[in-house]
């Protein structure tokens, strides 16, 4: 697809210009060149053409660029463009150079990297993981691979992306032992004159034997259980507390929770790390949000919304959806519950309300600001809900490769860099703010080993350090006090004070 030149030799290294490379991208979407007027640049044509088609437009082209060489952003950009394939994820999560790109050309670079048609261009020697090459020009070479991958994905996108998730389940990083599974460590950390010994469990996700879970407490949102019990009870090897919860009240976490793909609990404060089938963690300033629809439409007047899942909430305006993994009940005593079993509502009832096994409930306060949201729903047609994510700038984020997620914080070290700012995450307790005490964290190395980590009494600050003295290019707070612990195969490393709300789980199959 990328010809050679005159003189019989290819120059792999040599960069190409936006008029190359999208004349070669127009050949390979099939689109032809218009005829170009007297005195046009030779690709001229070629531009209309793309343009016509919606390919280029004002956001993403500039006829000033047409004789430049090319950024390697910007032929993501146009490819996905010529394959239809919108923009979904515009986060800082997946390249150590993220912040180098606009949120236009992250979006479009993010999304390539879901669909498996960049890894970027090898991982960055302080941090271990993937460097985009952000601002940097594609060369001829690479502009061969990409258009190469471009022909396969269009002839069969599924088949396609398989094949790339098999290559990249076998990528080997660099420093990973792929023989270490799970193992522990302690180690001591002085920061400024104080010395604070950490508690290690080292987890290799990469290994084809480990999987990370998330659990809750006694089975279902709300309850507790001793932590040791509830690694033995799913036969974990190893186990560290997740995320915040009212422990001196109605025992209702505070933090996001996914299990096997199903978010059971929604926070809009705070990060998120999730765990996906290949090995994947990823930390995220995770915002997910509720959106309803009825009669197989989320537009209005058959959408509807709401606050949160399965947590109680005092204020009468409030909109919540329950999930069979809050319990049989919903704990509402007033306003209205709308029952939903298999895709259809049966029935609408006032205050408490059973959650059926196969379906939700959707509980509308009864403040009459709701009246318009409980008149769309009635019984016998379809309901249901999606998630939609985002981070705190509304940049959209695609979380399906992701299985199961705890929410705490705050983030800890991003990208080999320390990045505390609890007030910018939404915290205003002192206890994460100011005040020290027993910590837990999570955090993952270059060589993309996982650390549950566990400490005495630090404050956010000082954990911070640690994590990043224990070699963390990714890390983040999770739920502390009484509720820190720490259990490794069949034994406290850190014993917590209390029994806790939900769990990181760590299996090794023998």
């Amino acid at each position: 697809m990328v010809d050679g030149f005159p003189d019989g030799t290819y120059r792999p290294e040599k960069a190409l210009t936006y008029a190359e490379y999208l004349s070669m991208l127009a050949k390979l979407v099939s689109i032809e060149p218009e005829k170009p007027a007297p005195g046009d640049h030779w690709a001229a044509g070629t531009i209309r053409a793309l343009q016509n088609a919606g390919i280029l437009d004002g956001a993403t082209w500039r006829p000033e660029w047409i004789q430049a060489p090319i950024p390697r952003e910007k032929a993501l950009v146009y490819a996905l463009r010529a394959l239809g394939i919108p923009p979904r994820d515009a986060s800082f999560d997946f390249f150590v150079d993220s912040d180098r790109l606009s949120d236009v050309d992250r979006g479009y670079v993010n999304t390539a990297y879901l669909e498996s048609l960049t890894d970027g261009i090898g991982r960055d020697a302080a941090t271990g993981e993937r460097r985009f090459g952000a601002g940097e020009m594609l060369t001829r070479a690479q502009a061969a691979v990409l258009l190469n991958q471009l022909f396969d994905y269009r002839a069969d996108a599924q088949a396609y992306r398989q094949k790339k998730a098999a290559e990249r389940a076998k990528e080997k990083i660099p420093g990973n032992d792929p023989n270490k599974t799970v193992w522990n460590a302690a180690r001591a950390v002085k920061i400024g004159g104080k010395t604070i010994t950490a508690q290690i469990v080292y987890v290799n996700p990469k290994s084809p034997r480990v999987k990370i879970k998330t659990a809750l407490g006694g089975g279902v949102v709300g309850g507790t259980e001793d932590l040791a019990a509830l690694a033995r009870r799913h036969g974990a090897v190893a186990a560290i507390n997740g995320t915040f919860f009212n422990a001196y009240s109605d025992k209702q976490p505070q933090g996001n929770l996914e299990i096997k793909g199903k978010f059971v609990h929604l926070s809009n404060v705070g990060s998120t790390v999730g765990f996906g089938k290949d090995g994947t963690v990823r930390f995220s300033t995770l915002r997910t949000f509720v959106d309803g629809m009825l009669r197989d439409s989320f537009e209005w007047p058959n959408n509807w919304y709401a606050w949160g899942i399965n947590h109680l909430r005092d204020e009468p305006a409030a909109i919540t959806l329950f999930t069979p993994e809050k319990g049989t009940k919903t704990g509402k005593a007033t306003g209205h519950s709308v029952i939903v079993r298999r895709g259809i509502v049966q029935a609408i009832v006032t205050g408490e309300a059973a959650i059926p096994p196969d379906g939700f409930v959707v509980h509308i306060g009864p403040d009459p600001t709701n009246r318009d949201i409980l008149s769309r729903f009635e019984v016998g047609v379809s309901a249901g809900y999606r998630l939609r994510h985002e981070d705190p700038a509304k940049r959209p984020i695609d979380w399906s490769i992701i299985d199961d997620a705890v929410g705490a914080g705050p983030r800890l070290v991003m990208h080999g860099r320390i990045v505390v700012d609890p007030r910018r995450e939404g915290f205003t307790d002192p206890k994460i703010l100011t005040l020290g005490g027993a910590r837990s964290a999570i955090g993952t190395t270059k060589e993309g080993y996982v650390m549950l980590v566990t400490v005495p009494g630090a404050t956010i600050p000082e954990l911070a350090q640690v994590m990043k003295a224990l070699g963390a290019v990714q890390a983040m707070n999770l739920d502390g006090g009484a509720s820190s612990g720490l259990y490794y195969r069949g034994r406290y490393l850190t014993a917590p004070g209390r029994a806790i709300s939900n769990a990181i789980l760590v299996f090794e199959d023998r």
